[in-house]
């Protein structure tokens, strides 16, 4: 049966007119061929020529990747970096995807949860010890807080600006013929230390006892800065009684401080 010259073989509407090489479809080069022999006659080019035509088609601008962005159907274009980028969604919990904008720094880290955080500053330990008390102070009578004579004046400078604790367990003796009870702290008595939070000691006797000793545990927060020198001090108030004494001779005792933020 004798082949029609003039119809052109049909589309192949189902092909891609270039493969993953950027190199014309099997079916659409012979299509085209087909369309431009039957369209220029003797004049048509050669396969050779023909396919040297459709790669330059073929050809998109340098750093770019054909897609749509448009939002609707529409013929491929050549698209930037930006644009694709634009396209993509942001890595999270729960989508992978491009990573976030860092907002920059070069201490931050990306979480799992798709964000960059700065990392949690830890707790350097900071730990500072007085001198051995050993010795008793003299009697307090005052009602208002007064240093013990054998506060050991305890001096130290912080390595690092932060929150620190000064505490100390103290032996205390309280006197009276009817009611004795006292209270003691520690504060900061050189340097300007800042005062967060303080919690006094308690040593209270029953009615009718000439004398009542214990310890007590008293604690204070100060802020306090690097490299600045600081003295804290030991002080006692009689709140009613005749006197209050911090016995170190019976019970040595040291203060403390350490770093807690």
């Amino acid at each position: 049966m004798a082949t029609n010259s003039n119809v052109i073989s049909p589309v192949p509407s189902n092909q891609t007119l270039v493969d993953k090489n950027g190199m014309p479809t099997v079916l659409f080069a012979s299509f085209l061929t087909d369309l431009w022999n039957r369209a220029g006659g003797s004049n048509a080019p050669t396969n050779a020529q023909l396919s040297t035509a459709i790669n330059e088609l073929a050809q998109t601008t340098a750093n770019t990747i054909i897609g749509n962005n448009t939002g609707s159907v529409a013929v491929a274009m050549d698209l930037t970096p930006v644009q694709v980028a634009a396209m993509l969604p942001t890595f999270t919990s729960l989508l992978n995807g491009l990573v976030p904008a860092s907002g920059g720094g070069t201490s931050k880290f990306l979480r799992a949860d798709g964000t960059f955080q700065v990392p949690p500053t830890s707790i350097i330990f900071d730990f500072f010890s007085s001198t051995q008390v050993t010795t008793s102070s003299s009697a307090i009578t005052s009602a208002s807080f007064t240093t013990s004579s054998n506060s050991p004046a305890f001096t130290f400078s912080p390595n690092f600006t932060g929150k620190y604790k000064v505490y100390s367990s103290l032996p205390m003796l309280v006197t009276d013929a009817t009611s004795a009870k006292a209270a003691t702290r520690v504060i900061n008595t050189s340097g300007g230390a800042t005062l967060l939070e303080e919690s006094q000691g308690l040593l209270a006797g029953p009615t009718a006892v000439v004398s009542v000793e214990s310890s007590a545990y008293v604690q204070s927060v100060y802020t306090l800065t690097a490299a600045n020198s600081y003295v804290f001090d030991i002080q006692a108030k009689v709140i009613s009684g005749t006197s209050v004494t911090i016995d170190g001779s019976s019970a040595n005792f040291y203060m403390f401080a350490e770093r807690v933020a």
